[in-house]
């Protein structure tokens, strides 16, 4: 059995930059990731040869803080999404920002009462911000982040399950899919995925929660129609969101990343979602009428959560912790103090 001082479920670029962070202080550090990419919901996948793209279309929030951050470790400026990030509700487009004016409006018209509550949760805003990427969308970061993995030894496990956690006075036991290792600290992200869970011989199952994400990437050709970035659909039955990510495609041409709701179309074949997306892509003017969709390719994951119980009893170990990863720059702002020190120890940072 293989003996590590700290291991880390999931290999999305908080599990990564945090494998860095431990490595860096002269541990031996274990990544485990169960599906054959490395890079979580910031993956890139090889559809066919010429054909590699993001497998989510994605929008990182506003922090100036994990901004900063981001840009030492690569060494470059972010650039502004162009055209600006979008909303649409009921064919209306709007700052993609007044999403939560939308929100907002939607809860009150159902709970007017709410207006006078000092309790409402929900924040209006007027001005719109501007929203970054990397230039070479998260592929970029993550291979950066693979290349510290590799440079420090990191022991990367792909395609493996943590099927059980043991956890006893002594150290934690890993069960993966035929073998085992030992650990001093276990580090789990919000969807790290494991079946069981044992602390000191008490056997805690519990439901875990999933997500179940679908995207489908159309390959456009002949299109006359006005760029966009990205866009948030709000009430659509079929549709979440939809983003240019042409600026992401070495081969050139246009690609549009598009999240469906699973629950929605799970009556539908693919056939019919690949159309229902064209002609809802041709309403939106993000389809001119002589446009064409050369190719469509689709990427379906499901990440899940571990069961309350169990998280409980994990931390109450006092040797597992959990990384907030369910939105990216808040948990790289969250963590940027931290890993300053040695995350960006060995870069060449060019901004003051």
């Amino acid at each position: 059995m293989k003996h590590f001082d700290v291991a880390i479920i999931g290999s999305g670029p908080i599990s990564l930059f945090e494998a860095i962070h431990q490595a860096q202080q002269g541990k031996s550090v274990a990544i485990i990731e169960e599906k054959d990419n490395l890079g979580g919901a910031w993956a890139s996948v090889e559809y066919e040869p010429g054909h590699r793209y993001e497998i989510g279309c994605h929008i990182w929030d506003v922090n100036k803080e994990a901004y900063r951050f981001v840009e030492e470790y690569l060494g470059e400026k972010l650039i502004p999404l162009n055209p600006p990030a979008t909303a649409v509700w009921r064919d209306i487009k709007m700052p993609y920002d007044w999403k939560n004016n939308v929100i907002a409006l939607r809860f009150l018209l159902e709970k007017p009462t709410q207006i006078f509550s000092s309790k409402r949760k929900f924040r209006m805003r007027v001005m719109a911000r501007n929203y970054y990427y990397p230039k070479g969308g998260s592929e970029i970061l993550i291979k950066n982040l693979l290349s510290d993995v590799k440079r420090l030894n990191i022991s990367v496990m792909k395609g493996s399950t943590v099927r059980s956690v043991q956890i006893d006075e002594a150290e934690i036991n890993l069960v993966l899919d035929g073998y085992g290792i030992s650990v001093k600290e276990l580090m789990c992200t919000s969807f790290s995925n494991f079946s069981e869970v044992i602390v000191k011989g008490e056997k805690l199952i519990s439901s875990q929660e999933e997500e179940d994400f679908w995207h489908f990437q159309f390959v456009v050709e002949d299109n006359e129609a006005r760029r966009m970035s990205y866009a948030r659909i709000l009430g659509h039955p079929f549709i979440q969101r939809v983003s240019d990510i042409s600026f992401l495609n070495q081969g050139g041409g246009q690609v549009f990343s598009i999240g469906v709701f699973v629950n929605s179309t799970q009556n539908m074949t693919r056939e019919d979602v690949v159309s229902m997306i064209e002609s809802s892509l041709r309403n939106w003017k993000w389809l001119s009428p002589e446009a064409k969709v050369v190719k469509a390719f689709d990427n379906r994951y499901v990440m899940k959560r571990p069961g309350l119980e169990q998280r409980q009893a994990l931390i109450n170990s006092g040797r597992v912790t959990f990384i907030q990863s369910t939105n990216l720059i808040f948990g790289i702002a969250q963590n940027a103090d931290r890993w300053r020190k040695t995350v960006l120890r060995r870069q060449h940072l060019i901004f003051i």
